[in-house]
């Protein structure tokens, strides 16, 4: 009777130990907390996220906000009509581009031996003009070229942004000289 008690306690106490280490893994997860980061400096779930080692970032695509975070800080936000330009690059090196004001540099191919991959937003802002998220790595669970879709993904966003953006000047410049043409 004492050896069944005892193994009962053990279970329990197993039991016990597994639900507070999956509790503590869970409360602790670097993605979470960066998606609740994202969230609170948006005001809502962003549309579109994508969370790195170390730092994320996330769309709101219908506030027109981004919003940035890294791990262990406070996310922030931005004004996505201030966005300049968004960058995929790979050890260094520009490999794609979306600018204001550019022709689109496309990402053609990312090289076999790349070791890390990061996205930089870069802002018309002299505080914090650029943020950087790393989001693939060499020995990460994501192959390398589903690491470069993802990054072509998001040149195309960032492309679509940064001409939304233009958008308006182009159309006020357009019905300017509509009006012109109507005054004479």
């Amino acid at each position: 009777m004492g050896l069944v008690r005892d193994i009962l306690l053990f279970l329990m106490a197993a039991a016990l130990v597994t639900a507070v280490a999956s509790s503590a893994a869970w409360w602790l997860s670097e993605p979470r907390r960066l998606r609740g980061a994202l969230k609170r400096a948006l005001g809502r779930r962003p549309a579109a996220e994508l969370i790195g080692f170390g730092g994320a970032v996330g769309l709101d695509l219908d506030g027109r906000r981004a919003a940035f975070a890294r791990t262990g800080a406070s996310g922030r936000a931005a004004d996505l009509d201030r966005l300049a330009a968004i960058e995929l690059i790979c050890d260094g090196h520009v490999l794609g581009r979306a600018c204001r004001g550019d022709a689109r540099r496309p990402l053609d191919r990312v090289p076999e031996e790349a070791r890390e991959l990061v996205l930089r937003f870069v802002f018309d802002d002299p505080r914090d003009p650029d943020v950087h998220v790393v989001f693939w790595r060499t020995g990460s669970r994501a192959p390398l070229d589903a690491a470069a879709q993802a990054g072509r993904g998001w040149l195309a966003r960032g492309d679509a942004l940064v001409r939304m953006q233009a958008a308006p000047q182009v159309r006020a410049a357009v019905i300017a000289e509509l009006d012109e043409d109507e005054d004479e």
